[in-house]
C-alpha cells in the first residue's frame, strides 16, 4: 500500500469507509501531521498579525487533520475493534 491509495487521506467525494483498515490509520496521521507542521513552519516565517492573515490559514492547515481524525472517530464509533 502506498500513501497515495490510502482512504484515509482522499478527500474528495463519500468517504470509502469499506475500503479503511486499521492499517491505514498510523501512515495517514503520520503523514498529515507532518504536512501540518510543515505548513505551520512556513506560515511563521509570514505571520500577518489578523484573523485572515493567521487564523484562518491555521485553521486550514489543520483540516485535512480534522476530516480524517473525523473518519476514524465515526469508524470507532460504529465499528469499534481492537485494531481500530
Amino acid at each position: 500500500m502506498t500513501l497515495s491509495d490510502n482512504p484515509l487521506l482522499i478527500t474528495s467525494g463519500l468517504p470509502k469507509f469499506n475500503e479503511i483498515s486499521p492499517e491505514h490509520i498510523e501512515p495517514a496521521l503520520t503523514r498529515l501531521l507532518e504536512e501540518a507542521k510543515d505548513r505551520l513552519e512556513e506560515r511563521e516565517a509570514d505571520i500577518q498579525p489578523t484573523w485572515k492573515g493567521l487564523i484562518e490559514p491555521i485553521e486550514a492547515i489543520g483540516l485535512p487533520f480534522e476530516y480524517s481524525w473525523g473518519l476514524i472517530g465515526h469508524l470507532l464509533n460504529v465499528m469499534n475493534t481492537e485494531d481500530l
